[in-house]
This record gives C-alpha cells, structure tokens and sequence, in this order.
C-alpha cells in the first residue's frame, strides 16, 4: 500500500510541478508572445485534443 501512496504523491506532485511551469511560461512569456502565436498554440492545442477525442471514440466504437 504504501507503494501506492508513493507513486500517487509522486504522479500528483510531478503533475503540480509541470502546471505551475506551464503558467509560469506562458504567464511570463506573454511580453514576447504575439497574439498570432498564441493563438496557434491554442489552435494546435484545440487540435491534438480532437484528434485523442476522435481516437478514443473510434476505440470505443471497435470495441463493441
């Protein structure tokens, strides 16, 4: 159990750390982001979770 317990403050904790790295990027990064590559980014973004959205539906569809 305590193996566990170690792996999930682990994962959590690893998790907190890479979102407070990504806010603090894009937070601080906002002087030299133009508005055209942020919204790129959100658009790849957007993208990628389509493209799991859709892989995960056509996994599920095959799996019935």
């Amino acid at each position: 159990m305590t193996t566990v317990a170690a792996f999930y403050l682990g994962h959590i904790s690893a998790d907190y750390l890479w979102d407070t790295f990504l806010s603090t990027v894009i937070g601080g990064g906002r002087r030299w982001l133009t508005d055209r590559i942020y919204q790129g980014m959100i658009l790849v973004c957007g993208l990628f979770f389509l493209y799991l959205a859709f892989g995960y539906i056509v996994q599920g569809i095959g799996g019935i």
